[in-house]
């Protein structure tokens, strides 16, 4: 069998794990950017200030980067497909449960359930895929399913806004639950497979740590633009932050079992991988922000014409993730991170000299480079990520990577957005465009220092051959009779 034709020197077995592991995440990459657009008839229906209805949007990211780590830590220690399966089916549920929502509390509600699904199987899915597939496709692999993700990213808008002109938002949860429904199916048929557990404590403690201080972190930034960094409001959240992950650092370091694992960072090569894929995210976070404001606002574009330039991003990941993923397995990962990271610094260089009449070419070559960038060292960096740990920790690791983007991106955009308005002093086109450039600017001493990491840093290894996986748990993706 070969996935889309793509899939080239895997094993039947690994090409059909690929394929339904795709298929999850296709399905939820599209539900996660379909809601966007029912967002303005969800706060005509329920009559709510957009201030509230912002929360229908970021709960997903909030609830995910808050228990994936404690999900991971689950799935390393009951199985791996179990969590994940069981992720896929409270995601479903909470799909066909907000479609019946007659609230905005029932609403948030609901959506919260199936956040509590996608935290589930989210850090799963890189796991399975860093276990059953051999060491030498690995990264192939992974590029293939971050190119499931940007298919989901790219086509859910589109799919969203036709379900919702024709049947309205609840159509949108009810057409995914019905997906969910056939993807449910067909992974207990195709990702089955006996797996070990494993009699160790659960941290519960850092567990209820994180979930106190990493939300109150992303809700700190999120209140902070309106009611003002000093404000009594954002420094209360700021401190709830503060003391919830400082607890939380210090249970990490003390326990025997923790949940995040700071034993890794021993590791030059972990932490150089770990650091270009923080890199990437906060950096591509803010672009994917501010291009369209700057493509509406400064260059006066109609906002079709907006959403084909913007998604040159997603399609360029897409082509570019398996290549990626496919060069990292036959080169040294660390040489395709820092062309990846070269790819970046390029798009960022030339974003930050776009002025007030600038071509939408440019704005266009900019978010191809980004997504080019993406698609090489994410994979890559993934794989030397997964060559540097036991193979009982994938599913943590997979978990701490999840983190790791989702505070990376929240900080870029953050922290572009507060230069922007601290260098614009006004609302005009010329004052966007002025904090626009200072701020992107500003990243590229720190691509500069991703590129050198990259490339002259201490490399991952070579994966050991004893780390290829058991024929058994290759073929435990094969259907039972």
């Amino acid at each position: 069998m070969r996935l889309l034709g793509l899939a080239r020197g895997m094993t039947a077995a690994e090409a059909k794990l690929l394929a339904v592991l795709g298929a999850g995440a296709f399905v939820l990459a599209s539900t996660y950017s379909s809601i966007n657009v029912a967002l303005p008839r969800i706060q005509d229906e329920f009559e709510i200030s957009l201030s509230a209805l912002k929360w229908v949007s970021i709960i997903g990211a909030i609830m995910v980067a808050s228990l994936s780590l404690s999900f991971g830590r689950m799935g390393d220690l009951i199985g791996r497909r179990r969590v994940y399966r069981a992720g896929i089916i409270v995601y479903t549920l909470g799909a066909g449960l907000t479609a019946l929502a007659f609230s905005f509390p029932q609403l948030m509600a609901f959506r919260v359930f199936m956040a509590v699904g996608l935290a589930m199987s989210n850090p799963l899915a890189g796991a399975i895929i860093a276990e059953a597939v051999a060491p030498e496709r690995r990264g192939q692999a992974v590029g293939l399913y971050a190119s499931f993700q940007a298919a989901g990213q790219l086509t859910g808008p589109t799919f969203g806004g036709i379900v919702l002109d024709l049947a309205g938002w609840r159509a949108i949860f009810v057409s995914y639950l019905g997906i969910g429904v056939v993807l449910c199916i067909a992974q207990q048929f195709l990702l089955k497979g006996a797996e070990e557990r494993r009699h160790e404590a659960f941290d519960y403690l850092g567990s209820a740590l994180l979930l106190v201080g990493y939300p109150s972190l992303l809700i700190a930034f999120s209140v902070g633009p309106g009611s003002g960094w000093g404000s009594p409001l954002t420094l209360l959240w700021f401190g709830i932050a503060a003391v919830g992950l400082t607890s939380f650092a210090a249970r990490e370091l003390t326990f025997e079992k923790p949940i995040f694992h700071f034993r890794f960072f021993r590791s030059a090569a972990f932490c150089i991988a770990m650091f270009t894929l923080a890199v990437a995210s906060f950096v591509q976070s803010p672009m994917t922000l501010f291009a369209p404001i700057y493509l509406q606002k400064v260059l006066t574009i109609d906002p079709f014409t907006v959403g084909l330039v913007m998604m040159a991003l997603p399609v360029s990941t897409l082509i570019a993730g398996p290549v990626g993923g496919a060069l990292a397995d036959r080169y040294n990962p660390r040489v395709i991170a820092g062309l990846g990271a070269l790819f970046t610094l390029l798009a960022v260089l030339l974003y930050s000299r776009l002025g007030v009449e600038a071509s939408v070419a440019f704005v266009a070559v900019a978010l191809v480079l980004i997504g080019l960038g993406g698609g090489f060292f994410r994979p890559a960096s993934q794989v030397a990520v997964y060559g540097l740990v036991e193979r009982k920790d994938f599913a943590s690791v997979s978990a701490m990577l999840v983190l790791l983007q989702s505070l990376s991106g929240t900080l870029g955009a953050t922290v572009l957005v507060a230069i922007n308005e601290a260098r614009a002093g006004g609302d005009d086109a010329a004052a966007f465009t002025s904090g626009q450039q200072l701020a992107f600017t500003a990243l590229l001493p720190l691509l500069a220092l991703a590129v050198v990491t990259s490339f002259f840093g201490l490399g991952a290894r070579k994966p050991r051959q004893d780390e290829v996986p058991a024929p058994s748990r290759a073929a435990s993706v094969e259907p039972r009779g």
